[in-house]
């Protein structure tokens, strides 16, 4: 099968990509730099330059190949998850029904997302899931839980930083797993037209991952609990955008419990078995 991952190169679209590969996918990879692309995967995809956000870069580049898989940036700044997520998927809906792109593939989040959710960027997953749903191309909608490769982004300058209480308790999903599911479920006519669930093996707290990660991959380095909105000021008036949206993350994720039931998504293409131990383990053989 012929795939076209946009977004190719994100944290979650690099592992979904070589589980592509590993299945034996002919894969391409969407996004603005075709250099970057080749250097990335060491040449084992077809980069294909394009902007979700300019509907011109996008005209013919879909064709010839089956199915699309969006995993798509919801940042910066709120501003951007419409212009990416909302606006992005809307213009590669319009050029994929003009390729006859057979199935496309999404990457959402697993909270109860609606029309008019308080969080925006919540309101443009939405979006985005409506304008993939209405299109009347085959899809499946990828509600995923908390990513485990966001992981090392707690440690900075010797120290473990957890935003906020570090309560919430998510079932984290290793980015290699949640390929694997991805891959598996283009191959398979169960999963279309549907919207599942993508969730690690067992709930496990934010306070509780950081430990686990701090003892594998920084042993001995200091936990610190740093005030969502102290991070939150100091990000605006600093202009670290990336920083402050990753805060008003954490903020909504402390309020907005995780949504979902993965039962149906296991059964179907299996489920996500990697423990947050056995990555970290991983990630400790890699550093």
């Amino acid at each position: 099968m012929k795939i076209l991952v946009i977004g190719g190169t994100g944290l979650i679209g690099r592992p979904v990509v070589r589980e592509l590969l590993k299945a034996g996918n002919e894969v391409g990879v969407g996004g603005r730099s075709p250099d970057n692309i080749l250097a990335v995967f060491n040449k084992q995809v077809t980069p294909v330059g394009l902007s979700i956000t300019d509907p011109q870069t996008l005209k013919g580049k879909f064709a010839g190949w089956d199915c699309l898989h969006l995993s798509l940036p919801s940042g910066p700044r709120f501003e951007d998850s419409f212009k990416n997520e909302a606006g992005g998927t809307a213009n590669i809906v319009a050029e994929a029904l003009s390729a006859g792109i057979q199935r496309i593939s999404y990457l959402s989040g697993a909270t109860n997302l609606s029309a008019d959710h308080s969080f925006p960027p919540a309101r443009a997953k939405f979006q985005a899931e409506s304008s993939i749903k209405s299109s009347g191309i085959p899809y499946t909608i990828w509600r995923a839980s908390w990513f485990m490769d966001t992981l090392p982004k707690l440690a900075r300058g010797g120290i473990v930083g957890v935003l906020g209480k570090g309560n919430s308790a998510p079932h984290w999903i290793a980015g290699h797993d949640f390929g694997k599911m991805v891959a598996s479920s283009l191959q398979s006519v169960d999963t279309l037209n549907k919207t599942l669930y993508a969730f690690g093996p067992s709930p496990v707290s934010l306070n509780e991952a950081a430990r686990i990660y701090r003892d594998i991959c920084h042993p001995g380095a200091p936990i610190f609990h740093l005030p969502i909105p102290l991070i939150s000021f100091l990000a605006s008036i600093a202009h670290l955008h990336e920083m402050w949206f990753g805060a008003q993350m954490l903020r909504f994720l402390e309020v907005e419990p995780e949504f979902g039931d993965a039962a149906e998504s296991n059964r179907i293409v299996g489920p996500a078995t990697t423990t947050i131990e056995e990555f970290c383990h991983r990630l400790g053989n890699e550093i």
